[in-house]
């Protein structure tokens, strides 16, 4: 089993004191872990690339989770059964998409960056299908330039390269999105909303989250 983090140093903090504990606390091993840090500054989209990059060249397939999320209760079991082809371990419903179903193609692919499985021969089919072909592209040319958007370009790759691939979405969600507690959003400054999963069952995960981070602020510990 591998897991991968994408975390940026504005973020270790809860990656460190809560994140990991967390999957330790399910069993998941530290050798298990790994954090692709974005110490280079380069920004969600080209940390992205960079770690598909590595794990495409070290044939890693891994379940890649970002640093703003809080894991389920039975996260460890659901992604130790679920551990083969592409995998979908969050949902969040926008404007016109119709209900969530649980085995799909990639050409319905949903964004599911907070918590998906990749093989490692879709990340190094996708750094190359990025470098190659998508940034020659104009009208990717504000994504690239603002170095965001890693979700939608997976999604656009997947859709044009491999629209019939399976694709599993789990139902409900393993992971919740939970920027809003920890300092908003470290891309999109401009949202106001709250992105979250819009199937989720262990709130009590989110508002144990909630008291500890009290604590933190008024440095009980």
């Amino acid at each position: 089993m591998n897991y991968v983090i994408h975390a940026c140093n504005k973020r270790m903090w809860y990656v460190e004191d809560y994140l990991i504990p967390s999957m330790k606390e399910q069993g998941i091993p530290d050798t298990d872990i790994a954090v692709h840090m974005d110490d280079r500054y380069r920004g969600c989209l080209f940390a992205t690339l960079d770690s598909f990059l590595k794990c495409g060249r070290k044939q890693i397939s891994a379940w890649h989770l970002q640093d703003d999320v809080a894991i389920s209760l039975d996260f460890a079991r659901k992604t130790r059964e679920n551990d083969s082809g592409i995998v979908c371990g969050f949902w969040h419903r926008h404007e016109g998409e119709a209900d969530l179903k649980a085995e799909t193609r990639g050409i319905d692919m949903r964004y599911s960056f907070p918590c998906i499985r990749v093989p490692w021969e879709v990340c190094r089919d996708f750094v190359e299908w990025f470098y190659g072909e998508a940034a020659k592209r104009d009208e990717y040319r504000r994504w690239i330039t603002a170095g965001k958007y890693v979700d939608s370009f997976f999604r656009d790759y997947i859709r044009e390269k491999r629209p019939d691939d399976p694709v599993l979405n789990l139902i409900p969600s393993i992971v919740e999105h939970v920027d809003w507690l920890i300092g908003g959003s470290t891309i999109n400054k401009w949202r106001s909303g709250i992105c979250r999963a819009d199937q989720w069952e262990d709130e009590s995960i989110i508002e144990d989250l909630r008291e500890q981070l009290a604590l933190r602020k008024r440095g009980a510990f």
